[in-house]
């Protein structure tokens, strides 16, 4: 049950309908044995290099036995470690996959760009919410509507849209959302400005930017808490994070889509908003009177 919605297994009968390794593994998360919770930890704290290591180093790394290793794979239905392996070669090179790579793939003419592009919007979304782990993100939440704790909310050039966006639903609903600028020196003195256990958002999709990887771990250094939201290849800031909540942002053209992503950053507003109640109604009475003002003198410049 997320939030009092009951999340769907499964997925829909389209291209998208495969979850990555990295969604499986946290899905999978509450069902595992200690020992493969231990080996799921070691490979999603370095995804996905870890497990393309020999079954001995991924062992030791976890702290299990190669056996465990072996009986970790076939738990998330694979032959063995070697048919893991496999898969997670596939998604290396989805994720490494360039604009150019996506449009040479393409076969023109198999249909209708428009429906296509229609098809894989719907899909992505579908995907994105499918594979929405309820304890994640209603622990996502339950950090956003503390408003004792600052947030402050990081993207790159392709995902600082969302970013923006995400500021835009917030700010109004509760106090202490910044949004961290791209000048070097602003978002240094910025991220010094936060005290421990304020919370760092991060925006990050493939192409990753290292950038944002730095960000994040600056914050753990700093004391912050830290929320990536990123695709389903995870970026290399994810694995640094206390939470990550995933997009499907594949499209059926040469880029990616942030759809999905959006679509789930809306969403969440909508339960941060619900989880503040009353509070959020009374911060947008003060809101919306300044906000008035404002727009009326615009007018009248």
């Amino acid at each position: 049950m997320v939030n009092g919605r009951e999340q769907v297994s499964g997925g829909h009968d389209h291209a998208h309908s495969t979850p990555s390794l990295s969604v499986r593994m946290r899905t999978a998360m509450p069902g595992l044995t200690p020992a493969e919770r231990k080996i799921a930890r070691a490979i999603l704290a370095s995804y996905p290099l870890a497990g393309l290591e020999p079954i001995a180093d991924l062992a030791a790394a976890a702290g299990v036995s190669a056996p465990s290793v072996v009986r970790f794979a076939r738990t998330l239905g694979f032959d063995g470690y070697r048919g893991l392996q496999e898969a997670l070669k596939v998604e290396m090179r989805e994720r490494e996959a360039s604009n150019l790579s996506q449009a040479q793939v393409r076969v023109p003419g198999d249909e209708p760009v428009f429906d296509a592009a229609r098809q894989g919007y719907h899909a992505g979304i579908d995907e994105t919410f499918d594979s929405v782990i309820g304890d994640e993100l209603d622990r996502a939440v339950a950090l956003l509507v503390q408003t004792k704790r600052t947030l402050a909310l990081a993207g790159s050039t392709y995902t600082g849209y969302i970013a923006d966006i995400f500021h835009a639903q917030l700010a109004p609903a509760r106090p202490r959302v910044t949004r961290l600028s791209s000048s070097p020196l602003l978002a240094a003195s910025q991220l010094i400005d936060l005290g421990r256990g304020d919370v760092l958002v991060a925006f990050d999709v493939r192409r990753y930017d290292p950038t944002l990887a730095e960000v994040v771990r600056i914050g753990k250094e700093l004391g912050l808490t830290t929320l990536v939201f990123t695709d389903l290849w995870l970026s290399p800031a994810a694995t640094l994070a206390d939470h990550v909540l995933t997009a499907d942002v594949r499209a059926s053209g040469p880029a990616d889509t942030l759809a999905p992503m959006l679509a789930l950053v809306e969403a969440v507003s909508e339960l941060v908003a619900t989880g503040l109640g009353e509070d959020s109604v009374r911060r947008l009475a003060r809101v919306d009177p300044v906000r008035l003002r404002l727009q009326g003198d615009a007018g009248r410049a």
